[in-house]
């Protein structure tokens, strides 16, 4: 095993070991490719590197490691977008967050929402589509919005401020179970959630049973 391989070895159990090894712009590539958790440990001062090369070496420690972004001492739009399809969540180490990254955080990992500055009904969407329940964090709710997010999640039910009938039909065709979190239940709501998941049965309002009942019973 060559001597590269072993120092690599080391750094992925213990990423400050990268420090006690000679570096260059050589090893450092195929340290940081390998492991992107090693960029803070590269001795910048004593290496003497052009822009581009260590550009490069942003780039390679981000799309290996997302979170990486963290340690990058100049972020370029390239490097915010290779860090947050990588990982969404390294949307809240970008400096300078833009539409376009913010929409490629949120389709990775909808809970980046979090960090989103600017909300769009755009983003938003994209966000519920990946994970429904991050419509808590939605700072003005549409109906577009909390459609999208009960069919990704029907449990997002719990989170829509204003309940229509059409937001919980689509919210409990996804999860029956969805039903526990109706307002307003009316007979069409109900029988949509029992068909998905008999389970929701338990959940149908006395008042509502009777006119399911009523009406089961005038068929």
């Amino acid at each position: 095993m060559s001597q590269l391989k072993i120092a690599l070895e080391e750094i992925k159990e213990t990423t400050n070991y990268f420090e006690d090894i000679n570096q260059n712009y050589e090893i450092c590539l195929k340290v940081i490719e390998e492991c992107g958790e090693a960029l803070p440990y590269v001795k910048w001062d004593e290496l003497n590197l052009t822009k581009e090369q260590i550009n490069n070496l942003y780039l390679l420690a981000v799309k290996q490691k997302g979170l990486s972004l963290k340690h990058v001492g100049e972020q370029t739009h390239e490097i915010c977008i290779e860090a947050v399809r990588k990982n969404g969540l390294a949307l809240m180490y970008v400096k300078k967050q833009t539409h376009e990254i913010c929409i490629e955080s949120v389709r990775v990992c909808g809970l980046a929402l979090r960090f989103v500055e600017e909300q769009t009904e755009t983003i938003c969407i994209e966000a519920v589509k990946q994970n429904g329940v991050v419509l808590g964090f939605v700072e003005e709710q549409t109906e577009t919005i909390c459609i999208e997010a009960v069919k990704q999640n029907g449990l997002a039910l719990q989170y829509v401020r204003e309940q229509t009938e059409t937001i919980c039909i689509e919210a409990v065709k996804q999860n029956g179970l969805a039903l526990q979190y109706v307002r307003e239940q009316t007979p069409n709501i109900c029988i949509e959630a029992i068909k998905q998941d008999g389970i929701a049965l338990k959940y149908v309002e006395e008042q509502t049973k009777r006119c399911l009942f009523g009406s089961f019973k005038a068929i």
